[in-house]
């Protein structure tokens, strides 16, 4: 084979890897959250998103309006989740990483005297 051809062939192949990443990048993503304030559950809310895009929930009244806004990325078979929570005068940054058998786990206080609010989120496939 001509040395040509060989670079064509790797060309091709750093192009098609570029396209496939790009692809994964914007993967859609279908979480099912469920969400509990003190031992109650309130909402299961299911939402497609893409991967390095960003979505968002607001708390009802009862929660003190909090939103809930997060940003899911696909790394191979995993989802890391990382999570904006602003909730009264608290602002929480955590992550997750959650895969197709295990799902994820944040919980907080609203205030030192108000409800506990826990929020947990799945892959849905």
């Amino acid at each position: 084979m001509k040395l040509r051809h060989v670079r064509l062939i790797v060309l091709a192949c750093i192009v098609a890897g570029a396209t496939l990443s790009t692809a994964i990048a914007q993967e859609s993503l279908r979480l099912q959250f469920e969400i509990t304030v003190d031992g109650s559950v309130v909402a299961r809310p299911e939402l497609t998103v893409q991967s390095g895009g960003k979505a968002s929930i607001v708390l009802g009244e009862k929660q003190g309006k909090a939103r809930v806004t997060f940003t899911p990325t696909v790394r191979g078979d995993d989802i890391d989740i990382a999570f904006d929570i602003t909730d009264g005068d608290k602002r929480l940054r955590p992550t997750l990483r959650i895969s197709k058998t295990v799902p994820g786990v944040i919980a907080w206080m609203s205030r030192a005297e108000g409800p506990k609010t826990r929020l947990a989120v799945s892959w849905v496939r």
